[in-house]
């Protein structure tokens, strides 16, 4: 089956009898470059609408020297926002707001590898970008920056912070409040599940950890990762070895297998181990958790607001906006057994 030809502009000014200069400008609604009579115009217009020709956005964009009141919304993780359950997608929620209120329309990007693809750059369809992602790709951020191609970051992007715009939750006060309310509850050896301390968002958080221990002479930190979460008996071990009594849960994706290991240890949450989750969680089976609250809807409109500033020239220098976050008290946090 032989597959249709899409119709170009070639094909639009043959019908109508004129050149193709004179269709761009008449479909690029540039004409008044050029006086182009009202009769020769509604030609170009009827040919058009007969070979059911599309004009490409990009190239209007471009000849127009206008904005295109699209704005891309792109995630640098491997599965996209489909349901309320992504973490992000909070995030384009706040972005959907400010969007509506502006008159512009959001684009969902995926396949985030190929952004620059023969050199050029994918992203042209937009007038800018917001960038999400628990992995960023600093190599095309980086790219992006240099570029100059309008952009706001969702998270934090290290050794460019006075090269980007970005908006991230404030993690480091966060951690220390909901630290500062364990050790309120006289728990002095806390453990904190975490993954990977290289990434920005989980150093801020043992930043504020840590500076909460420091404050009380005779509490303690104890870092368990992955490796600790295997099986019971090293999980088992290492809370007895330290003595835990509360753990601080850093990152969603251990917080499920730390809370299954405490209930196979017969352990009662608070009764036994008292824990925070200091992230939006989804599918962990506790009632009305102690957490840390992160204001995802409002960083989304927040990142959508700076990137309209900076499309209106508005702004020239680059920011680091932090959102705060909540202290949620709920029912996973009690004071420790005497």
């Amino acid at each position: 089956m032989r597959k249709t030809r899409r119709p170009t502009q070639e094909d639009v000014a043959r019908r109508a009898g004129v050149s193709r200069a004179t269709v761009s400008l008449v479909l690029n609604q540039t004409e008044g470059q050029v006086p182009i009579g009202a009769e020769t115009r509604e030609r170009v217009v009827r040919a058009a609408r007969e070979l059911s020709y599309s004009p490409n956005p990009v190239a209007q964009m471009l000849a127009r020297g206008t904005k295109n009141h699209i704005i891309g919304f792109l995630s640098f993780d491997d599965i996209f926002l489909l349901e309320d359950s992504d973490f992000y997608y909070r995030y384009l929620v706040g972005v959907q707001r400010v969007a509506i209120e502006l008159n512009h329309h959001i684009l969902l990007l995926t396949n985030n590898s190929e952004i620059y693809q023969n050199g050029m750059n994918s992203l042209l369809l937009a007038d800018g970008v917001i960038l999400t992602g628990a992995n960023p790709n600093q190599d095309v951020i980086r790219r992006l920056a240099k570029d100059k191609f309008p952009f706001v970051l969702l998270g934090q992007c290290d050794g460019l912070e006075h090269e980007i715009d970005s908006v991230q939750s404030d993690h480091e006060p966060a951690s220390y409040e909901a630290t500062y309310h364990l050790l309120n509850l006289n728990h002095r050896s806390l453990g904190i599940v975490v993954d990977d301390l290289e990434l920005p968002h989980h150093r801020l958080r043992l930043e504020g950890i840590q500076r909460a221990i420091r404050e009380v002479s005779d509490a303690r930190l104890t870092i368990i990762t992955g490796r600790e979460l295997e099986t019971e008996g090293q999980f088992k071990e290492i809370l007895q070895t330290y003595g835990i009594t509360a753990l601080l849960c850093a990152h969603r994706n251990f917080t499920r297998p730390a809370i299954s290991l405490i209930h196979r240890l017969s352990l009662k949450i608070p009764t036994d181990i008292s824990v925070v989750f200091l992230s939006d969680i989804w599918g962990v089976p506790v009632n009305s958790p102690t957490r840390v609250k992160l204001n995802r809807d409002l960083a989304g409109q927040v990142a959508m607001q700076r990137l309209m500033e900076r499309l209106d020239g508005k702004v020239e220098n680059y920011e680091q906006i932090l959102i705060p976050c909540d202290l949620i008290i709920g029912e996973t946090t009690a004071p420790i057994r005497l």
